[in-house]
């Protein structure tokens, strides 16, 4: 069982990470920590870790990003599970337990399990037990929940994947979102789909992150992603194409409400307008979208303005959960 961390320039929260690594109620991992060319006291601390622990390996490259690293470690990983865990988050002491579980009871590939934003400090990562429910989607039902943001994230953490799924498969190097393009091709090719009813990982939202510092026009690559995906439902699976246009006008709204002004709407990429026009009405055709994704697709027929001003009340809702549940 191989847990990869990508670790870049985190010296203050890489010691928290693989410590709730290393209490993991599963014992036999085959820790994984890519140092991305760090120029801080990543690598030195990473390195000290490993001295007291012979699980914790440290590989180091030249900076390529978080993709280049996850591959980097993946392709160097020994376990017939692979598991990853950004090197700034927190996982809770049963969350390899509760994710390989399913994957050997059952004919599941990939299992996910659910995670709490919390604030830098968050230290309480007691909310999983041992045995812990699930269920188990197949194929087609994975997907759709998948693109229809329903209890399954595209998020590269959080999930359990067999080794031998991720033949011809690398995340793209340098790009912002990169695990969009990857789950639902990691999903597609797995027989079945755990879904573990628990919270297992902790995204320990912090302003300086990779997708806390993009500026909203290199977002749009999220846009291209979850084109293709909607590319791939009409050669693969065509009942589908809805939910993944769902999924596509749902990255549309969320560069929208990255953008700090309404007046620099007018600065965004056309390829946002466009996509929402394409795709929105039959989004909202699509049976089975969740309440908040129709309603987000209604708010974007008034104009831009309109959408901006509802995905932004979402983000300051979302924004004050995460900072009650983290002075709990």
């Amino acid at each position: 069982m191989s847990v990869i961390v990508p670790v870049y320039n985190i010296e203050t929260l890489i010691e928290a990470c693989v410590r709730s690594i290393l209490r993991q109620s599963y014992r036999n991992l085959d820790i994984i920590l890519v140092d991305d060319g760090s120029t801080d006291c990543s690598r030195s601390i990473c390195e000290g870790i490993a001295l007291t622990d012979d699980r914790v390996r440290v590989l180091s490259k030249a900076n390529g990003g978080l993709s280049d690293a996850r591959n980097h470690g993946i392709q160097n990983a020994w376990g017939e599970f692979i598991t990853c865990v950004d090197g700034d988050d927190l996982v809770a002491r049963h969350y390899v337990q509760s994710l390989m579980g399913p994957l050997l009871k059952t004919e599941a590939d990939l299992s996910t399990i659910g995670f709490l934003r919390v604030r830098e400090g968050f230290e309480d990562t007691s909310a999983t037990r041992s045995g812990v429910g699930y269920e188990v989607l197949a194929r087609e039902e994975a997907l759709e929940r998948l693109f229809l943001q329903n209890g399954l994230t595209t998020s590269a953490w959080g999930k359990m994947y067999r080794r031998s799924a991720f033949e011809g498969i690398e995340y793209p190097r340098g790009a912002i979102h990169e695990d969009l393009p990857v789950t639902y091709r990691l999903i597609a090719r797995s027989r079945a789909t755990a879904v573990i009813h628990g919270v297992g990982y902790f995204y320990v939202q912090r302003s300086s992150s990779i997708t806390g510092r993009a500026d909203y026009g290199r977002r749009v690559q999220a846009v291209r992603f979850a084109e293709e995906a909607v590319e791939f439902c009409r050669r693969e699976e065509r009942s589908l194409v809805g939910a993944a246009q769902v999924r596509a006008v749902m990255e549309c709204a969320f560069i929208v409400s990255q953008v700090p002004r309404v007046a620099e709407l007018r600065n965004l990429d056309p390829v946002v307008l466009g996509t929402l026009r394409e795709y929105r009405r039959d989004a909202l055709a699509y049976p089975g979208v969740p309440a908040m994704q129709k309603l987000t697709v209604m708010a974007s027929y008034p104009g831009l303005p309109s959408l901006w001003m509802f995905m932004r009340a979402r983000s300051i809702a979302s924004s004050l959960r995460t900072t009650l549940r983290s002075v709990r």
